[in-house]
C-alpha cells in the first residue's frame, strides 16, 4: 500500500476484546467526516436553543405561577362564599325568630284580651 494515499489512521482498543480496529482515512474522508461532524454539532446547537427557548420561556413561568394564585384565590372565594352562605342563613333564622316574638306581642292571647284592646 503506498502511504501518501491514506491520511492518518484511527486505532480502536476495546477493554473487552483485546483485538484492535483500525480505520484508514483518506483527505477526502477526512475531510467529509470533518465537515459532517461540523454539523451535526452546529444542528444539535441549533435544535437545542429552539427546543429550550420553547420550553424555557420566562412569560410562561410566569403565567404558571399567576394561574397557582388565581386558582388559589378562586379556592378562598368559594370557601367565602359558603361561609357567607352560612352566616346569611343563620341571619335568616334569626330575623325569623324575632318576627314570630313581635308577632306573639302584638296579637292578644286571648279571646277577651283582644275583645278588651279591640273596645279601647
Amino acid at each position: 500500500m503506498d502511504r501518501k494515499k491514506w491520511f492518518g489512521t484511527l486505532i480502536v482498543v476495546s477493554p473487552t476484546k483485546l483485538r484492535p480496529f483500525k480505520f484508514r482515512f483518506t483527505s477526502k474522508a477526512f475531510l467529509a467526516l470533518i465537515v459532517a461532524s461540523l454539523i451535526c454539532f452546529l444542528l444539535v446547537g441549533v435544535i437545542g436553543n429552539t427546543v429550550r427557548t420553547l420550553a424555557h420561556n420566562p412569560d410562561r413561568g410566569r403565567l404558571v405561577e399567576e394561574n397557582q394564585q388565581l386558582k388559589v384565590m378562586i379556592k378562598n372565594a368559594a370557601i367565602g362564599g359558603v361561609l357567607l352562605s352560612d352566616r346569611v342563613s343563620r341571619i335568616e333564622q334569626r330575623a325569623r325568630q324575632i318576627e314570630e316574638l313581635l308577632e306573639e306581642r302584638q296579637s292578644p292571647d286571648t279571646p277577651e284580651e283582644g275583645a278588651a284592646n279591640g273596645a279601647n
